[in-house]
């Protein structure tokens, strides 16, 4: 079933879990848990890192500054956890806006982007909606993916990565474990590095635009069309080919939450 949208409830069924989004009261149901609080993040977070130069958008000043105070995205932080292998793992929960001119130009809405750890063991799963991803390793190997609703994507130990939301809402359940900033989100490393890639909408396409090149690259919801064997970008799947990673989580478990509690993790990390 696909995400019902009334006001600002959305409610969503998911592989046998349901899930209730009150944007209004900032409510997050899942099941027959607790209600849990949930957190705004506003664009104020991406127009401070643009006027730090941390992040590209291919936007002025001025244009910038007129779009803050928009949300981003609501999330639950750690709404559930586990030990693994004498680590902590933790699961938070996001609902991406899907409302339109958050950012300038036709900028899309994404995420705030972040490294990770050589430690850390991060894996998404998308729960409603759609998003075009970025991982950029260590060394500085650039891949891509769009991710629909119940595909998973793990990202490498020391990669960094962004997503851009195609298609809302667009609800996304991600667990970690805490290898270096002991699950304090105040902590997280946010604009550690340059994100020089930004997402527009171009009517029934996208357009990603790179800081220190003049060429644009279009791509539509279903087909990543000039990104495809191009020398910048490699696809996501290579990251399986290649052997960076190994586990095919869709193929064992159709649920975050139930993979997140099962056996299937212990041997992971």
């Amino acid at each position: 079933m696909e995400a019902i949208v009334r006001n600002k409830l959305i409610t969503l069924d998911f592989f046998e879990t349901n899930i209730k989004v009150d944007l209004e009261r900032l409510k997050l149901k899942i099941d027959d848990m607790d209600s849990l609080p949930m957190d705004i993040v506003y664009s104020d977070r991406i127009i401070d890192a643009y006027l730090k130069n941390n992040v590209y958008i291919d936007s002025t000043k001025d244009e910038i500054l007129n779009y803050l105070g928009n949300p981003l995205y609501y999330c639950s932080r750690n709404i559930i956890s586990r030990k693994i292998n004498n680590s902590n793992l933790y699961l938070d929960f996001l609902c991406y806006n899907h409302e339109q001119n958050i950012l300038p130009n036709g900028t899309i809405n994404r995420s705030l982007g972040h490294n990770n750890d050589v430690r850390e063991f991060e894996v998404h799963q998308v729960l409603s909606g759609s998003i075009f991803s970025i991982i950029k390793l260590e060394n500085n190997e650039l891949y891509v993916g769009i991710f629909k609703k119940g595909d998973y994507f793990e990202i490498p130990p020391g990669a960094f990565h962004c997503s851009y939301i195609l298609e809302g809402p667009a609800i996304v359940a991600n667990f970690y474990c805490n290898a270096y900033w002991e699950c304090d989100i105040q902590s997280k490393p946010y604009f550690v590095n340059k994100n020089d890639i930004t997402v527009e909408k171009n009517g029934e396409s996208f357009v990603l635009k790179t800081r220190d090149s003049n060429k644009n690259y279009n791509f539509h919801i279903d087909s990543l069309t000039e990104l495809d064997n191009n020398s910048l970008f490699k696809p996501y799947k290579e990251l399986f080919v290649s052997g960076i990673l190994k586990k095919n989580y869709s193929a064992e478990q159709k649920n975050i939450f139930k993979l997140f509690n099962s056996d299937i993790l212990n041997s992971n990390s």
